[in-house]
């Protein structure tokens, strides 16, 4: 319910500095994007914000970040609004804008619906079960936290071998900024620091 989001829009509008109108425009775009009920729109805003304040993704850029990545990312990838988040933080940290960020982790989710034999093997090679992923069964989180893993053992050429094979120039640096990513979130008032594999 968009009423459920008027009151926290004016207060992110206040605190980000940007009008109640773009506000409210990025909190739908992000209530869309992620199927996001009225009653969460408060702790979504209080993230987006507090990731705009550790780094450059401005409050606004979500917004773009979203249209480009978040309907692809949150339907295939079953991706959470916090590790999509983080992954953008760490990925416009570095200097990417907010569409190409959210455009990686796209490209990153596409490369695992429908890979080549050789990418296959590289998503293998990497421990993941691209199964698990087209039953629904894995999100962005997991496929990071199972890609780290995957990629203990191997030397920092296989690792890159591995990732440009699988997700291809586009979509590794969607993967490689999540094993770096990391967000502050408030949780039944507790603050907490997610990484992208959490």
């Amino acid at each position: 319910n968009m009423l459920e989001a008027v009151s926290p829009a004016a207060k992110a509008a206040e605190v980000n500095n940007v009008s109640l109108a773009d506000a409210a425009e990025t909190v739908s775009v992000v209530m869309n994007g992620f199927s996001i009920k009225g009653d969460q729109v408060a702790k979504v805003l209080d993230m987006q914000t507090r990731a705009a304040q550790l780094g450059v993704l401005g409050f606004s850029d979500f917004k773009a970040a979203v249209a480009a990545g978040g309907a692809v990312a949150a339907g295939i990838g079953k991706e959470s609004i916090e590790s999509f988040t983080a992954a953008l933080l760490s990925m416009t940290n570095v200097g990417q804008s907010a569409t190409d960020a959210g455009t990686s982790i796209k490209s990153a989710m596409l490369a695992m619906v429908n890979p080549s034999d050789d990418a296959a093997a590289s998503f293998t090679e990497l421990g993941l079960n691209l199964d698990e992923l087209k039953d629904g069964g894995i999100g962005w989180s997991d496929i990071v936290a199972k890609v780290e893993k995957g990629t203990l053992k191997l030397t920092d050429a296989q690792k890159n071998q591995a990732l440009a094979n699988a997700f291809g120039s586009d979509g590794i640096r969607a993967i490689t900024s999540g094993m770096r990513a990391f967000v502050e979130v408030e949780e039944d008032g507790i603050t907490k620091v997610l990484r992208g594999s959490e």
